[in-house]
């Protein structure tokens, strides 16, 4: 990450296997007319996840915990927005891989390596950087880093509160805007 001249290219090619959803699922469950379902995906989509998680997390393992603050503060969200994609198509495709796994021992070995993988690299995010990647949803994987979750700022809504109270969203029809204005 440290050649910025190459940097348009590292963004577009993390984006894109972070936006590969089609190839979080297992090939048996993708469209058949589809053609992105080429044996060498089907075959390969796992361990390419799980090769892109250690390398992605050797990189931000490598970085200060001011990286992103003090040089590339638009990469940041670059990063975490498309890993919040990547963690989507994971646990989209979760129940298809379990279910392959029960009967194939090695698809559920290499499963539990990408979960795993994901887990690692949450947690180091979380504490270095304060990201708050998750997990992927159905995994069962506990998710705390040494220092538990990013914390919040005293006025800062968590995202999952916003349905209800005062903070909850509010369907407004054209009439009642046409008042306020």
């Amino acid at each position: 990450m440290h050649n910025f001249s190459s940097l348009s290219t590292y963004k577009a090619l993390f984006s894109l296997v972070c936006r590969a959803s089609i190839l979080a699922r297992p090939s048996s469950r993708r469209d058949a007319s589809s053609p992105y379902t080429a044996d060498l995906l089907a075959d390969s989509a796992l361990p390419l996840f799980a090769s892109f998680l250690s390398t992605f997390l050797a990189q931000v393992d490598f970085l200060d915990e001011t990286f992103f603050t003090t040089q590339l503060p638009s990469l940041e969200q670059h990063l975490v927005e498309s890993l919040g994609h990547l963690s989507q198509a994971l646990s989209d495709a979760l129940p298809l891989w379990e279910e392959l796994g029960e009967r194939d021992e090695a698809v559920s070995g290499v499963w539990r390596e990408v979960v795993k993988r994901w887990d690692a690299l949450a947690k180091v995010t979380t504490a270095k950087f304060g990201w708050d990647l998750g997990i992927i949803r159905g995994s069962r994987a506990k998710y705390l880093s040494a220092t538990g979750r990013s914390k919040r700022d005293e006025d800062e809504v968590d995202l999952e509160d916003l349905e209800e109270g005062e903070d909850a969203p509010v369907v407004v029809d054209g009439d009642a805007l046409q008042d306020v204005y």
